[in-house]
């Protein structure tokens, strides 16, 4: 009876592991939806102007996959949280858990650790990428006058083309690995 109690509460805990797995996929797949949406407004704004289709379209789905997002980060995060803690197996043990976040180095400091681990998550180095673009679309929106906001404006579109390139291609990507890899 024990046998089987186990075998219930393994399933159980598999049943549930999918689900949130689901959430989470799910809630990546619509802020890619979403940024990849404000990459096409902006450049359908630069290339075709205000009233092109292609303009408004990207606008509906980008403010579709927005309004989606909000909710269901409420849930994906302290899902995604929970999920990159929680044991894969019933049989693993938690010592195991804790060699995996903090490994054993002899030669390094454990400061010299973290930060070589930091800069070896692809997550890590792509939020590093986009900082030179917000910088951009920081110093665009400050600048005021005619001349100045034609500048501006360019860069604020050049900072935000960039920073939704390195989202779409390099910390999507490499989030979707991380949770994948949870399993």
């Amino acid at each position: 009876m024990a046998a089987v109690g186990a075998a219930t509460a393994t399933l159980r805990r598999r049943v549930a592991l999918t689900a949130a797995d689901a959430v989470i996929y799910l809630w990546y797949a619509i802020l890619w939806v979403s940024i990849a949406s404000v990459f096409v407004v902006v450049a359908a704004r630069r290339t075709w102007g205000e009233g092109s289709a292609l303009l408004a379209a990207a606008r509906g789905a980008a403010q579709g996959a927005i309004l989606l997002a909000l909710p269901l980060t409420v849930f994906a995060l302290p899902l995604y949280a929970v999920r990159s803690v929680c044991p894969y197996n019933a049989d693993d043990t938690k010592e195991k858990y804790i060699k995996i976040l903090v490994p054993e180095s002899p030669r390094r400091s454990t400061v010299g650790v973290m930060v070589s681990q930091v800069l070896e998550d692809k997550v890590i180095l792509g939020g590093i990428l986009c900082m030179p673009f917000f910088f951009f679309m920081l110093v665009g929106s400050l600048m005021k006058g005619s001349q100045s906001e034609r500048i501006g404006s360019m860069l604020t579109d050049a900072g935000c083309l960039g920073a939704c390139l390195i989202y779409c291609f390099v910390i999507s990507p490499a989030s979707i690995l991380k949770v994948r890899r949870m399993r």
